[in-house]
């Protein structure tokens, strides 16, 4: 079986840019490496 990892467009949002930083997800300490989003990061 071969595993194939896609990457889907992320379509533009309806709402206009936020005019403040988005705040960063509170991610937990891990022990474990975090692995990259399979999708990519829009720089908008």
């Amino acid at each position: 079986m071969v595993i194939g990892v896609c990457y889907f467009p992320i379509p533009p949002s309806p709402f206009p840019p936020s005019p403040f930083p988005i705040p960063p997800f509170p991610i937990p300490h891990s022990p474990f490496p975090i692995p990259p989003s399979p999708f990519p990061i829009p720089q908008s």
